[in-house]
């Protein structure tokens, strides 16, 4: 195709100097934030303009690809409670989780999905998408196009999965790196076995499904639970009903509370662990506090997602929190 970088433009409906100037010229800001379970996860994150094109990238994908059901993460309409629900009540759950999930994904497998079906893109159309939703050869977690690339590369090891399971009468999820399978019958030793000793180890068939498409097993988050333990599934509990786990809401009341007894610009900075006292400087002080609120939202908006929003632990937490605003108006 000899205008190829027009046919870009027209599909992303951008203009050729934002095409050029994101191939040229743009740049990621790489910074590292702490995981929960420890250790660090790296954030390549665009620059705006490119950061703009990977947004139209992602609607051109979303408007020209249909996901398959299984799949719950970064697809519009699902979420983390739906996929939860998939599974509730199973009396056998088996989580697996993918090391280095994004990384994994490189360039020319980012290639490959759009020269193929349902895309068919020309070679040179299809190289400079991959372009550019690829940092460093690999798809970059910070960039808006890497969640629905990723799902469209995982196709061939979802359909295996999900052929593999519905023989065995095994329901099959996946959340981004995060796979979930479920059944109310003891699972079959070719997908899993615990041993006296509590070691998972997965059926070697299995195991050659997920390793033969790429993507290596996080053994120590690999997880088999049965008849009355606590069965979680991407982090939501799924014994009764889809739940948070207690830990969780522990910490935002004592967030909530220490807003009370100690204030909110020091709880704030214990919160993003700042030595540095910022009161004498007005913009830094209420910048800080604005940030904290945004977290606190963003936690109360999960519990509200997840127990609804008329749940009673909801309300008396959003009402706590709208007290502590009108104590720190700026």
């Amino acid at each position: 195709m000899k205008n190829y970088k027009s046919y870009i433009c027209y599909i992303l409906d951008i203009d050729e100097e934002t095409l050029e100037f994101v191939l040229e010229k743009s740049k990621y800001h790489t910074f590292k934030v702490p995981k929960h379970s420890g250790g660090y996860r790296t954030i390549s994150a665009p620059d705006d303009k490119l950061k703009y094109v990977q947004e139209k990238l992602n609607d051109y994908i979303n408007h020209n690809y249909e996901f398959l059901d299984c799949l719950y993460g970064f697809v519009r309409g699902r979420s983390i409670v739906d996929n939860a629900k998939t599974h509730q009540k199973a009396k056998y759950i088996l989580n697996i989780d993918l090391k280095d999930y994004f990384p994994s994904i490189h360039y020319g497998r980012v290639r490959g999905v759009f020269s193929s079906p349902p895309f068919n893109l020309d070679l040179n159309v299809a190289s400079t998408l991959a372009k550019i939703a690829c940092f460093q050869n690999s798809l970059p977690q910070g960039a808006p196009s890497s969640p629905a690339i990723s799902n469209m590369v995982c196709y061939r090891l979802d359909k295996k999965m999900l052929n593999f399971c519905s023989k065995h009468n095994v329901k099959y999820t996946r959340y981004a790196d995060d796979i979930t399978l479920s059944s109310n019958e003891p699972f079959p030793e070719l997908l899993v076995t615990r041993t006296s000793d509590n070691l998972v180890v997965l059926g070697k068939y299995l195991r050659k499904i997920i390793e033969s498409n790429g993507f290596t097993i996080n053994e120590s988050k690999t997880n088999y639970s049965w008849n009355n333990e606590r069965k979680e599934v991407t982090g939501l509990i799924i014994n009764e009903r889809v739940n948070i786990k207690k830990v969780y809401l522990k910490e935002l009341r004592a967030l909530l509370n220490n807003c009370e007894k100690h204030g909110t610009y020091e709880t704030a900075k214990r919160y993003f662990k700042v030595k540095c006292d910022y009161k004498t400087e007005y913009n830094k002080h209420s910048t800080l506090i604005r940030n904290f609120f945004k977290v606190i939202e963003g936690k109360l908006n999960f519990v509200g997602m997840v127990r609804g929003k008329d749940d009673l632990v909801y309300q008396k937490y959003l009402k706590q929190y709208q007290n502590i605003i009108k104590k720190n108006e700026f």
